[in-house]
């Protein structure tokens, strides 16, 4: 929309619904019950229902090129998916990177980004990415 609150584009896309593992709902489950536990009150009182399924987008960001990066919930474990629109709202590109990094902060130019990682001791380690 522009300033003035007038559509200027729209971006659409059919996307599959994704259903939440067994893991995602015992790690939602714990967040519900320490959020009940922390309020000292029974986790069925919070009234929050677990979805079956995922949203269908996880974020929306620009990258430094003006880029527009739609990431995509995946299932548990397969690598991360984003489409990438170029600043007049025209599709580019699908891409992918591995499910054990985040780009929490979109530092991409060009074909290559930083990411962040964990080792299993909890070291917090920062990768580079590159995409053809």
């Amino acid at each position: 929309m522009n300033a003035t609150g007038k559509q200027v584009a729209l971006i659409k896309r059919t996307l599959p619904s994704i259903r939440l593992s067994a893991n995602e709902v015992q790690s939602i489950e714990a967040r519900r019950d320490d959020l009940a536990k922390s309020n000292n009150v029974p986790a069925s009182s919070l009234n929050l229902d677990i979805p079956k399924i995922k949203l269908p987008i996880e974020w929306v960001g620009f990258d430094m090129d003006g880029r527009l990066w739609v990431s995509r919930s995946v299932v548990d474990g397969h690598p991360h998916e984003a489409d990438i629109y170029s600043p007049d709202g025209k599709w580019i590109a699908i891409m992918q990177w591995p499910a054990t990094v985040r780009l929490t902060y979109l530092a991409v130019k060009g074909n290559s980004g930083f990411g962040v990682t964990y080792d299993d001791d909890g070291g917090v380690h920062i990768v580079r990415l590159t995409w053809n």
